[in-house]
């Protein structure tokens, strides 16, 4: 349970660019199963915790929702006649920057405890993983930050951190 295989699937045919490939996780659906279970017992100490104009990775929100209020804000910019300023911010490897230290701290911080806490501190502490290739495995490495790939949790855990660590950084 505490092992992943990463698979690198080509972005484009024929690359050897490392940077034009995907790398996906293969994970025990035990593990998938477990973990769910695990995220509907903590969810109702995350949602609290995260804006409601956070739409990415949110339950009954999504991009059709700020799609939406974009248009809104588009119409009536043009009734209005007034001009509207757009910036996309592309967090490129966001999820691989989750420290897990700080990331444990804001899960004790909103109440996660007992249990679940230490499942998820050896879920992360203690994971490996290995990159598969043509001729095998790699050799097993140790994860020393980011959200697991492929974890139902992944999404959660990551608009937590996010949020908590500029609410709390100065505190």
């Amino acid at each position: 349970m505490l092992k992943s295989v990463f698979i690198a699937i080509p972005k484009k045919s024929n690359t050897l660019d490392c940077e034009n490939h995907r790398t996906i996780s293969l994970m025990a659906h035990t593990l998938k199963l477990f973990l769910k279970i695990i995220l509907r017992r903590i969810r109702r100490k995350i949602i609290p915790q995260i804006p409601t104009d956070q739409y990415g990775f949110m339950p009954d929100r999504g991009t059709r929702n700020v799609i939406f209020v974009l248009l809104m804000l588009c119409e009536r910019s043009i009734e209005h006649q007034q001009e509207v300023f757009l910036c996309f911010i592309d967090h490129q490897k966001a999820f691989d920057k989750v420290h897990h230290s700080q990331l444990l701290t804001i899960l004790k911080r909103i109440g996660i405890d007992g249990k679940d806490f230490r499942i998820i501190h050896n879920l992360y502490y203690k994971q490996k993983a290995a990159i598969k290739l043509s001729e095998g495995l790699t050799e097993w490495t140790d994860i020393k930050q980011g959200v697991r790939q492929g974890c139902v949790m992944s999404p959660d855990l990551f608009n937590l951190y996010r949020v908590a660590a500029r609410r709390w950084r100065h505190m």
